[in-house]
């Protein structure tokens, strides 16, 4: 029951944020790249759900995220995703709930932009070691 009521709430919440996403001029080509939505799962069972927030009327590299895991539930967090040359992704992961609120993460990888997926590797200052992740972005239709 919780979960199911979890999933609704982050749907809730991605369709909202989309929805004020679509039909709006993309602010820079480079945050283009980052489309609206990303699906990234990590190899330790966690699956997470980045929606770019709308700030003042104009796209950002900031993203709200709602993550899941079978066995130890749900938590929000704050994510900024920085793009470098030739497509690399730094992405920052601020933990707004769960056990390690307040407590970061930090993803390094690579964005094929073709292809519309990113990959790299992972690390939180509260667990030692890199894990691998990737996502799938999702970008508006012919953006």
């Amino acid at each position: 029951m919780t979960r199911t009521i979890n999933a609704l709430a982050a749907a809730t919440l991605i369709a909202a944020m989309a929805t004020s996403l679509v039909g709006q001029a993309w602010a820079q080509v480079d945050l283009a790249k980052l489309g609206f939505r990303w699906d990234l799962k990590q190899s330790n069972g966690w699956t997470g759900i980045l929606v770019r927030r709308d700030i003042q009327g104009a796209i950002s590299n900031q993203f709200d995220a709602v993550w899941f895991h079978p066995v130890h539930g749900d938590f929000r967090s704050n994510i900024r995703i920085h793009l470098a040359v030739n497509n690399n992704v730094i992405i920052a992961r601020t933990d707004l709930s769960g056990p390690q609120a307040g407590k970061t993460c930090t993803y390094e990888g690579k964005l094929n932009v073709a292809s519309g997926v990113a990959s790299g590797t992972e690390s939180c200052e509260f667990a030692p070691g890199v894990r691998p992740w990737s996502a799938k972005i999702w970008r508006c239709p012919g953006r």
